[in-house]
Order: C-alpha cells, then sequence, then structure tokens
C-alpha cells in the first residue's frame, strides 16, 4: 500500500481543487449554451405564434365576410319570394 505523507495528500487535494475548478467552467458553459438555445427557441416560437395569429384572424374575416354574404342572400332570396 503507498505510504500517504502529508506532501502526497496536500497535492491529491490541490488536483481534486482543479478538477472542480475545470467541472464549474464546464457547468457554466453548458448552463449558458442551454439559455442562449432556450432564447432563440422562445424566439422562434413567439414568431411562429405571432404568424398564427395574423393567419387566425384573417380566416376569421374571411369567414365573417362568408357568413355575410350568405345572410345578404338569404334576405334577398326571402325578400324576392315576399314579393
Amino acid at each position: 500500500m503507498a505510504n500517504w505523507n502529508d506532501d502526497r495528500l496536500d497535492k491529491r487535494d490541490e488536483e481534486v481543487k482543479a478538477g472542480f475548478v475545470r467541472l464549474e467552467g464546464q457547468i457554466n458553459a453548458h448552463r449558458q449554451e442551454t439559455n442562449e438555445r432556450f432564447a432563440e427557441m422562445r424566439s422562434e416560437m413567439r414568431e411562429g405564434f405571432d404568424r398564427l395569429e395574423r393567419q387566425i384572424i384573417a380566416n376569421r374575416r374571411e369567414m365573417l365576410g362568408g357568413v355575410l354574404a350568405i345572410v345578404v342572400a338569404l334576405i334577398g332570396v326571402l325578400g324576392a319570394g315576399l314579393a
């Protein structure tokens, strides 16, 4: 079994600490990358929802125009039938 003296323990302690510093740096880098990707995704989703909302509004207008045309046609038919 290896003889563990204070110098070896101190060296190992420094290596472990350095490893944690590297690990913390990697975690922070991944966290930053994840946050950036989520920001991009939120932006893309916002753009998609805005397009969808505009399309729904356009469809609603078209449907309202169609309903109004049908109502006018029915009024015309009923008016012609009563005359």
